[in-house]
């Protein structure tokens, strides 16, 4: 290979002053090994105090960046959001509507698996599909209760992630529940 002669050109890096303290170090002690003569080197070498001239600026640091260091996060724990919660379990045992309307829960321990479905359905959806052989109403806009319970949940949930309760139930160590 033929030498390159931008390299020739090149000029070698001054040597800082604790590189020559530590090659003077060296030929005091000759046969030691250089990790040998580090720790006495260390012991003689005296840093000189920065001369600060107030009218030239501060020289400017030089040296090796340090990486950010990856920060290690606690998986989030399994939360229940009670605002939620209770609303669905609750839905069963609510009637759907106004007087006259039974709830999904009684009549399925009535053993009216139909009339609990169809009650259910009203419940959540405002839609009465109608009795077995009867034609359907459509939808029931007074109905609903169950639905209209879960949606005002879901706003109170919200409104409570705005408001950071949740955070403050995680900070204070409340195991499992979120409003």
């Amino acid at each position: 290979m033929t030498p390159d002669p931008e390299k020739k050109k090149r000029k070698k890096r001054a040597l800082t002053a604790w590189q020559k303290h530590v090659k003077a170090e060296m030929k005091k002690y000759p046969g030691l090994s250089f990790k040998e003569v580090l720790p006495k080197a260390k012991l003689t070498y005296k840093k000189s105090p920065r001369l600060v001239n107030p009218v030239s600026p501060a020289p400017k640091k030089r040296g090796v960046r340090k990486m950010a260091k990856k920060v290690k996060r606690k998986r989030a724990g399994f939360t229940l959001p009670m605002a939620v919660i209770v609303p669905l379990v609750a839905g069963p045992f609510v009637p759907p509507g106004p007087a006259g309307w039974g709830t999904p829960a009684n009549a399925a321990m009535a053993g009216d698996w139909a009339d609990a479905a169809r009650t259910a359905c009203v419940s959540y959806t405002f839609f009465d599909p109608g009795k077995p052989g009867v034609k359907s109403e459509g939808f029931k806009w007074d109905g609903g209760n169950a639905i209209k319970m879960l949606l005002i949940g879901f706003l109170v949930h919200w409104v409570a992630g705005k408001l950071g309760v949740n955070r403050a139930l995680g900070r204070a160590k409340v195991p499992v529940a979120r409003i």
